[in-house]
């Protein structure tokens, strides 16, 4: 018989071998336009950018409760730094808008 140890590092094992749903399309799009056009996502996704998972888990719907690992990988292997990781630097990349905005439209006043 197993030790309680070994049953857990045996959960634990199966628990990262588990499939990982792949990230709802909507929820990549509002990933996409915030890492490309600074543009604000969604209060769930937004608290998973802030690093704060009480909210994320608070906030999520079911899809993005599933999906919440995938999400999270994404955020840590493909936005760039200074996107994510607190409050400051997400309110920082999202008011950074106004100047990429600038750049595109001379026209705008940053």
């Amino acid at each position: 018989m197993a030790s309680v140890d070994e049953q857990q590092q045996q959960q634990v094992a199966n628990d990262v071998l588990r499939p990982v749903p792949p990230i709802p399309p909507r929820l990549f799009a509002s990933l996409r336009r915030y890492v490309d056009e600074h543009v604000e996502t969604g209060s769930f996704l937004r608290a998973v950018l802030e690093n704060d998972l009480r909210m994320a888990v608070g906030l999520a719907d079911d899809d993005s409760l599933a999906a919440i690992r995938s999400i999270v990988g994404w955020v840590y292997f493909e936005a760039p730094a200074g996107s994510n990781g607190s409050r400051e630097l997400v309110e920082r990349w999202i008011a950074a808008r106004v100047h990429v905005e600038a750049e595109a439209d001379p026209e705008v006043e940053p």
